[in-house]
Parts: C-alpha cells; structure tokens; sequence
C-alpha cells in the first residue's frame, strides 16, 4: 500500500472525507479530533515506522473492531470508577460513559459488518447491497 506514496500525506484526504460525514455545528470540534488522530499517526510513525500500511486490509479492519472493543472496556473501567462517586451528578456521568460504550458497539457492529472474521473484503466490494453510511 505504501509502494510509491508517503501515507501520511493521505491524512488531510481523510480529514475532508470524515468532515463531510459530521453536522456543521460540530465540524470545529471533529476537526480537533482528527488533528489528535493525526499527531497519534505522526507518533506511531516515529515509533513504529509505516508497517502497519503494508497489512491486509481485512487485518486492519480487524484490528480497529478490537480497538471498538478495547473503547467499550476502558469505558467500563470509567463506568465502574464513577459507580462510586457520591454526587448529584454522577448518575448522568455513567449514564453518558454507557452511551460511549453503545457508540463503541456500533462502530464494532459497522466493522463486523463490512469483514467477518477472516471476512473477505473483495465480497464486500462486490455487495451491491452494502450499506451507505448516514451523516451523523
């Protein structure tokens, strides 16, 4: 994947085609997100160079749905950690980290989807009835 092209370069591609997928008022915002994921790759790059653009695609894949995973444990983590705070508040805080553990799950879910375990990309791409992400 990474023959002829610096991969970091394509950031900015994805940046506009995430952006175009958020609502206006709420594109400043998810524009500081992907600046985080921007530095975040710029890091792994330092650290880990630029393997991980030369796995399989259905590898990856696999590997952001056991990072949806990995978001829902850490959120229980926080779910169980603010289970003892004593505060007005602390109800709507939990029930807040539960709707991050449901957005994990359908980022999960939405992965599942697109490559089964072991899944085969090529068939997705053949799938006339593949589903068409709705703005969010």
């Amino acid at each position: 994947m990474t023959d002829n092209l610096d991969p970091i370069a394509l950031v900015p591609v994805f940046c506009d085609a995430a952006t175009s997928k958020i609502r206006d008022g709420k594109r400043a915002e998810f524009r500081v997100f992907l600046e985080d994921v921007r530095a975040r790759l710029e890091l792994g790059r330092v650290r880990h160079g630029d393997g991980s653009f030369d796995l399989p695609l259905e590898e990856i894949l696999g590997r952001v749905q056991r990072q949806a995973t990995d978001a829902a444990g850490w959120a229980f983590v926080a779910w169980a950690g603010a289970a003892t705070i004593d505060h007005p508040r602390a109800a709507e805080l939990r029930a807040r980290i539960i709707e991050h553990t449901v957005g994990a799950f359908l980022a999960w879910r939405e992965l599942r989807e697109l490559v089964d375990v072991g899944g085969d990309v090529d068939a997705y791409l053949r799938d006339d009835d593949a589903p068409v992400e709705a703005e969010r």
